[in-house]
């Protein structure tokens, strides 16, 4: 999870607005106050689900070496011998 402040001197409501259409929030906090009071996002870049498979003949660091270097969701062992890796992709940075 990422956090960005927004000030409302700073920033208008238009960029906020655009910023929550363009992410997954999370939650957003702010605090009511006389003076321009600061909002917080909380979010998560956008991403995809993937999947990678890997078949009998796969060396077994090839597979541990994707584990290592992946944001792996879950791992099945299918009964053919076959190995189904689940994992997150960001949209914006690969």
């Amino acid at each position: 999870m990422k956090i960005k402040i927004f000030d409302l001197a700073l920033n208008d409501k238009e960029e906020i607005e655009e910023f929550v259409k363009s992410h997954h929030i999370v939650d957003v906090k702010h605090s009511a106050g006389p003076d321009a009071c600061p909002v917080i996002v909380m979010y998560e870049e956008p991403n995809i689900l993937q999947q990678k498979t890997f078949d009998e003949f796969s060396e077994d660091d090839e597979v541990n070496e994707f584990l290592k270097s992946h944001d792996v969701i879950q791992v099945d062992h299918l009964p053919d011998c076959y190995t189904v890796v689940t994992y997150r992709k960001s949209v914006n940075n690969g």
